[in-house]
């Protein structure tokens, strides 16, 4: 390819035809950047406009290759204001003669079209074309052409593509033609149609990025599919704006017949990973369909241990999804790693515990070589997130195992009674200080105890039941000597604070670091009314 100076010199000496100016400056664009295809466009001389349609043709060209809508506005202004010859002396055009060339008239106009072409009243469409009603547009920026797509009217599509005004390939604001429609409607009739016109392109995109084969994976069923895959020069390995593929799109809507047929397919790259870096097979086992993540654990050619750029494998997504025959299927699998770990130091079972399923919970813990007490970058284990996540069923299934470490802190050195304090219920609360050996006084990183979680996050009730615990210590101080009664202050929690007061070994008296009693906190955070209780 020669270089842009090379080709000014060039086109200096040119003189081209308004076809070979769009012939030419559609490979040039594949190749430069715009700002220097604009460059070059200075130097070319177009000749042989022989009618306003090759004027039109080159405008529209440039609108699109520019991605300029105000090049698109000018020749839509231009068109709907030409006036031509004496209207012909037939009923339909006098109907047209009535309409304004604007939003406001614009069924009307697709009706008496349409009529027109049942009527076989070629005198009215000829007139229809060159006097700018056939690019007439609505209120949505559509054409007559992509409104009878709309509206999935196979026969309006038909007969109004054959009228050279209409470019099958014209795009809506959503960047659609008239084939995301039938693909988007799984109307394979037109789909056959339009690939018969001579300027049909299969691969053209909206302005997504997507294709038919997007839509037509999204929305179709196998058969539909099958036909599109199988029209001349269609890309199966063809990416929208956000990096997914087809079969991404196919997985994510949990047609497995799809997914079947295509991951068959000559496809480069299964593995591709979209915006999000999530690949097909993350989302199949996301699924509620277990026939989805069938179809890529039987095929060879798919990777069942592929990681994306977090590390995250098919298992960690498997685990979040309530139906255990997924996860149960893809450990069956002979090459699948059952205890994978993410970049977060995640196994499947973090993620499962989570998410309340208890039925995957189970299974997981059934399996041989399964850590139950593993930890992820935050020093987090299972337990720890179903506490933290009111998980009621779950906590007790976890506690009831016997490899079980119930008193585990995470990096913040926080035991599962600090996470209940904090997120929990009275129900899991008294359920965790049942359980043998539990310290109720633990106190984590900054010494705080679970009775100072439950006051700063004014949960009453919690707080009523650890200060009637025998060894409860209620006037525990945090490394900054704040007692229970201190946060409670601070934070206006009324009730917390008389429940506290009216507590016979409570110490109203006791100072923090910067020598402050609980009344004096209510005083400076305007708590006026707990300053009665705490005087």
């Amino acid at each position: 390819m020669r270089t842009i100076p090379e080709l000014s010199k060039i086109f200096d000496s040119c003189s081209f035809s308004p076809q070979q100016f769009i012939e030419t400056f559609t490979i040039i664009s594949k190749n430069f950047q715009s700002s220097e295809v604009f460059s070059l466009a200075q130097h070319v001389k177009i000749a042989n406009i022989e009618n306003n349609e090759s004027a039109f043709k080159i405008l529209s060209f440039l609108s699109e290759m520019y991605n300029c809508n105000i090049i698109s506005d000018i020749s839509y202004f231009i068109r709907t204001r030409i006036t031509y010859e004496k209207p012909p002396d037939c009923e339909n055009a006098k109907k047209l003669l009535k309409c304004n060339k604007n939003p406001s008239d614009f069924e009307k106009i697709y009706y008496i079209l349409l009529g027109a072409i049942d009527n076989d009243d070629t005198d009215t469409i000829l007139f229809a074309e060159k006097s700018g009603f056939c690019h007439v547009k609505n209120k949505k920026g559509n054409s007559l052409l992509h409104y009878a797509a709309q509206q999935n009217d196979t026969e309006a599509i038909k007969n109004l593509s054959f009228i050279s005004s209409f470019d099958i390939n014209a795009k809506d604001n959503y960047g659609m033609t008239v084939l995301h429609y039938a693909a988007k409607y799984s109307n394979i009739e037109v789909i056959k149609h339009l690939s018969l016109l001579p300027d049909f392109d299969i691969n053209i995109k909206d302005v997504s990025g997507q294709t038919a084969l997007h839509y037509a994976a999204q929305y179709s069923n196998a058969e539909f599919v099958k036909y599109i895959c199988s029209i001349p020069d269609v890309d199966l390995n063809v990416k929208d704006s956000f990096n997914r593929t087809i079969l991404r799109y196919a997985a994510q809507n949990t047609n497995s017949s799809v997914v079947k047929y295509l991951t068959n397919l000559p496809i480069k790259d299964l593995d591709i990973e979209d915006i999000n870096h999530m690949s097909a097979i993350f989302y199949a086992a996301l699924n509620e369909n277990p026939d989805v993540i069938k179809c890529f654990g039987s095929n060879p050619k798919i990777n069942l241990n592929v990681r994306n750029r977090y590390q995250f494998s098919v298992l960690h997504y498997a685990a979040q999804n309530t139906n255990a025959e997924i996860i149960k299927y893809l450990c069956s699998l002979p090459n699948i790693d059952i205890n994978p770990i993410d970049g977060f130091q995640r196994t499947a079972l973090h993620y499962a515990a989570q998410n309340d399923n208890s039925d995957v919970i189970k299974y997981l813990c059934s399996l041989p070589n399964i850590d139950i007490n593993a930890k992820d970058h935050m020093k987090m284990s299972a337990l720890q997130y179903a506490v933290k996540s009111n998980k009621m069923q779950i906590i007790k299934y976890l506690c009831s195992l016997p490899q079980i470490n119930i008193n585990s802190r995470d990096i913040g050195n926080k035991t599962h009674l600090h996470f209940a304090a904090e997120y929990g219920t009275d129900e899991i609360i008294k359920y965790i200080c049942s359980l043998p050996n539990i310290d109720v006084n633990a106190k984590d990183i900054s010494l705080k105890t679970a009775l100072h979680y439950a006051a700063k996050n004014n949960h009453i009730e919690v707080v009523k039941y650890l200060c009637s615990l025998p060894k409860i210590d209620i006037n525990a101080k945090s490394y900054k000597n704040k007692t229970v009664l201190h946060y409670a202050a601070k934070n206006k929690n009324i009730e917390v604070i008389k429940y506290l007061c009216s507590l016979p070994n409570i110490d109203k008296n006791a100072r923090d670091e910067k020598n402050k009693t609980a009344y004096d906190l209510a005083q400076q955070y305007s708590n006026n009314a707990a300053l009665p209780y705490l005087r």
